[in-house]
């Protein structure tokens, strides 16, 4: 739930919780016993001295993009207890929470961070303090995608032009009749073959409709198609040359397990972080992505990516495209709709949730 302050100021309290491998540490900015339910609590020590600083850069209402920076969790080590855990216990890359809130009930705390540790030198300490650097789960999380290449141990025999390049991410409608008679290059794989093969994404398709050579329609001699592998074969003898010739096709890019294709911007966004930077569905805000979904209404995209960018890079693009943004609730990925603020005098947006 979102933190909204009611009472005095002596009740407000910061609350981080380190989650490792065989225990969870919890720290407050002092001795607090904190209510789960009617029957538990939980005992957070009073190591925190003094309440840390998130910066969260929202950008603006045309273009959100919200980016947190990495945050410092000091704790009191002048008893040499926390030294103790660092040489005993492993914090690298382990989940850290914080909290904010008032009161005695965790009901009325809002998680406002979700980390990791940095690994390596996100630890250190001293006989006073012991300071432990923690990184948006977003950086951890971060990948180039597409993730693969074109490369001569698995396609030895593959064009020259092609070699080294990024095996491309394929997403929504390329048929002539969605793309305007865009076409979706296609790399040749195996020049000994001959049929040459060819290979279309790095992923499956759910379909491919015609196939052309340096803008000719050559569908007809196309042969040995696996949608699955996102690859096919022209006839033997077809005339094919690797300096001179261009192959492209007009498909469908990937689809869902009971094959639908992926082509709204929420899908995308689910498949990227989901498929392609193997988060899972628990690290998902599934309410927030089901209201997204909704709001978003009919519209498409469609993505041919042929060159590695920052997964961070891409979900920005792709939330720009719905004009919202990524946010965490819970520590959980959920993209959230900002709304203009109307009131005169002001020109700016305001959060959604």
């Amino acid at each position: 739930m979102a933190f909204s302050a009611t009472g005095a100021r002596g009740e407000y309290h910061y609350l981080v919780e380190f989650h490792l491998d065989s225990t969870t540490l919890y720290y407050a900015d002092e001795d607090l016993s904190l209510q789960n339910s009617n029957t538990t609590g939980v005992f957070y020590e009073g190591r925190l001295p003094e309440a840390g600083v998130i910066t969260r850069d929202l950008g603006n209402f045309m273009e959100p993009t919200e980016t947190v920076s990495d945050f410092n969790v000091e704790l009191d080590n002048r008893d040499s207890v926390i030294s103790g855990h660092i040489q005993d216990l492993a914090f690298s890359n382990r989940i850290v929470r914080v909290w904010i809130g008032e009161g005695k009930s965790k009901s009325n705390y809002a998680e406002v961070f979700t980390g990791f540790v940095t690994h390596p030198g996100g630890i250190s300490w001293d006989e006073d303090s012991a300071n432990f650097l923690v990184v948006d789960q977003r950086i951890k999380h971060r990948k180039l995608l597409p993730a693969n290449k074109f490369n001569s141990d698995t396609y030895p025999n593959m064009e020259n032009k092609s070699r080294g390049t990024v095996i491309p991410l394929v997403f929504g409608d390329w048929r002539s009749t969605a793309s305007g008679n865009l076409a979706v290059p296609a790399a040749c794989i195996d020049l000994e073959s001959p049929n040459k093969r060819f290979k279309i994404a790095d992923h499956g398709l759910k379909s491919i409709e015609r196939v052309l050579r340096s803008a000719e329609d050559h569908t007809a001699s196309m042969v040995n198609i696996s949608l699955a592998l996102g690859e096919f074969e022209f006839v033997t003898g077809f005339e094919y040359s690797a300096t001179g010739d261009l192959i492209a096709v007009n498909c469908e890019g990937i689809q869902t397990a009971n094959g639908t294709l992926i082509e709204r911007p929420t899908d995308v966004l689910r498949s990227v972080l989901t498929t392609h930077m193997g988060l899972t569905g628990n690290d998902l805000d599934v309410t927030g992505f089901a209201e997204f979904n909704t709001d978003v209404g009919n519209e498409d995209c469609r993505r041919f990516m042929d060159s590695q960018q920052s997964s961070e890079v891409l979900i920005a693009e792709l939330m720009n495209e719905a004009g919202a943004d990524m946010r965490f609730v819970n520590g959980k990925y959920s993209p959230k709709y900002r709304s203009i603020d109307l009131i005169e005098g002001r020109d700016g947006f305001r959060d959604t949730d």
